[in-house]
């Protein structure tokens, strides 16, 4: 189960990629959280990286294997297009604090991530 405390820092979407299914080993298709439908085990996936195997936590013997469900889409970097992304179109807008954000810390002796990842 995913919880918060701030309902200002998230924000209701209606979009298709919160109803597809992924099998566990695939590519996440987004950052974010994703959820098991089986049995209820949450993960944070980064987008392009393997999403947690079979073995990932045990289901009984009568459960069905993982199915992970995005739940919660982690920004807009995800949004972007490869056609934004080489253009720099995305320039200016929301997106690029962020980006500034991740090059700073980038940066930093040592570097450090502006990202935290819970697993």
């Amino acid at each position: 189960m995913t919880y918060y405390k701030y309902t200002q820092f998230l924000m209701y979407e209606d979009g298709p990629e919160y109803d597809e299914i992924s099998k566990p080993g695939t590519s996440a298709p987004f950052s974010g959280i994703y959820y098991c439908e089986v049995c209820g085990g949450s993960i944070t996936a980064v987008r392009s990286q393997p999403l947690p195997s079979q073995e990932h936590h045990p289901h009984t013997p009568v459960q069905d294997p993982i199915r992970w469900r995005l739940v919660a889409l982690h920004g807009d970097f995800d949004r972007l297009t490869a056609d934004q992304s080489r253009s720099g179109s995305w320039l200016g807008s929301t997106m690029s604090w962020m980006l500034r954000g991740v090059r700073g810390c980038l940066r930093m002796k040592p570097p450090r991530s502006s990202v935290s990842t819970i697993w």
